[in-house]
């Protein structure tokens, strides 16, 4: 998985948490893709050949979805509904910790990113607070919390948005575009590699860095070593932006492109 969501040949564009996306992507693509995107062994697979009864609490709108099974393989899902029923779950798998079988039990705090997304930064503190209080006394003799962030958060500015669905220059030559309102890929029909890069390096300016596929797998931005069939995913050309800008699609992502914060640094 490369980024929010990314072409796979045969495919489309695939959202890496919801399925196809673009029109013509066939629906079963998000299930299809969990292994072919993630075939590596996963840490709750490993835990669990290792005797650790693994646990995974969050969102029952997310069991056994394309993401879940992608990611979190290995573990026992346990689907809730609000933050109280987050609490009692995690009391419920830190009682088990207590027997003499060794015990993990991951938890996501959705409230939280929801609110952080919609509401730039002004996020529901005093209820995950609660929650995290909770959980602590809840833990066992010898337990342990870890209360983790896997993210920070932009409030982007309206002067820095860009509507790439309402501007003819940032589309054309393009044949789809992946990726999230931060971090673009770019894909482009074939003999228009450099006029595309030269249109949004002059359209987004200094509102964010734009590199040929070649220049962000030679800067490392894809790890140290990249599969050749992870190369296919990663856009001819990709758009990482700077400051608060952000670079929306209103027709085709009405619902992300709302959003006040989105993800970053």
């Amino acid at each position: 998985m490369v980024g929010y969501s990314f072409r796979v040949p045969g495919s489309g564009v695939v959202n890496a948490s919801g399925g196809a996306r673009t029109p013509g992507a066939p629906t079963s693509a998000n299930s299809s893709l969990r292994n072919r995107c993630n075939p590596c062994r996963r840490t709750f697979e490993r835990a669990a050949s290792a005797g650790v009864a693994v646990s995974v609490i969050s969102g029952a709108e997310f069991t056994g979805s394309g993401l879940t099974r992608a990611v979190l393989r290995g573990g026992r899902y346990v689907g809730v509904h609000a933050l109280g029923d987050l609490a009692a779950s995690v009391h419920a798998r830190s009682r088990v910790a207590a027997s003499a079988t060794p015990t993990t039990a991951s938890s996501t705090c959705s409230a939280m990113f929801t609110a952080r997304h919609r509401r730039r930064g002004a996020c529901s503190c005093g209820r995950s607070t609660g929650w995290w209080n909770r959980s602590s006394t809840s833990c066992h003799t010898g337990g342990l919390l870890a209360v983790v962030a896997d993210h920070g958060m932009v409030a982007v500015a309206a002067p820095d948005i860009v509507d790439i669905d309402d501007c003819e220059q940032l589309l054309d030559g393009v044949q789809a575009v992946g990726g999230e309102a931060r971090a673009r890929h770019v894909y482009v029909t074939d003999g228009a590699q450099d006029s595309v890069l030269a249109a949004w390096r002059e359209t987004l300016a200094e509102r964010a860095w734009v590199v040929s596929r070649e220049e962000a797998i030679t800067a490392g931005w894809f790890g140290e070593s990249i599969g050749d069939d992870v190369l296919p995913r990663i856009g001819d050309i990709i758009a990482a932006a700077r400051g608060t800008a952000a670079m929306v699609r209103r027709k085709v992502e009405p619902l992300e492109s709302s959003l006040i914060g989105t993800t970053g640094r």
